[in-house]
């Protein structure tokens, strides 16, 4: 019987360290980049990102800086390669935009952003100003020291706010 309990107490200790390596190690891989390379979020019009959440689809870059996610971001904006543009990829509504300030707080991403292209058709449809929000909220949660993402785009959070009616709230 003795035989029977250690056998069976090591079997379950053999599975939960099983299990929390993977985890962990599924856990490693969803939050922090390897080494230089980090994930920027682009828009797909291939049939295979289809279902994806807006067609966004992660593009492997190469960061040289110390500051990753700025750097990540800033990809963001650039945008697609030319060979990547061939592909279908397009950057969600980021012509000439520029990062005013990134800073980071208690695992709050606030990022500022700045465009100097006022005839840019920035918003083409219902949907582009949540595109625009969920790609830039997916590159900077891929490091494990952001949690949440707070957006301000021309000094305002409802940037995507397209009507008339109500105010427009101004960043703090």
């Amino acid at each position: 019987m003795k035989y029977f309990r250690t056998k069976i107490l090591l079997v379950t200790v053999g599975s939960l360290i099983a299990a929390y390596a993977l985890i962990d190690c599924n856990a490693q891989s969803r939050t922090e980049p390897d080494g230089n390379k980090v994930q920027i979020y682009l828009s797909s019009d291939k049939e295979s990102n289809r279902g994806k959440p807006y067609n966004l689809t992660p593009v492997s870059r190469i960061v040289s800086s110390q500051d990753k996610v700025k750097e990540a971001i800033h990809l963001l904006i650039i945008g697609p390669t030319e060979e990547e543009q061939s592909q279908g990829f397009s950057a969600p509504y980021t012509q000439r935009m520029k990062i005013k300030d990134l800073r980071i707080n208690n695992k709050v991403a606030h990022i500022s952003l700045i465009s100097d292209c006022k005839e840019c058709p920035r918003w083409g449809g219902l949907l582009a100003p949540e595109i625009f929000r969920d790609a830039i909220e997916s590159t900077l949660k891929q490091f494990s020291n952001i949690s949440k993402v707070k957006i301000c785009l021309d000094g305002y959070e409802d940037f995507g706010n397209v009507s008339d009616e109500g105010s427009k709230k101004k960043c703090k």
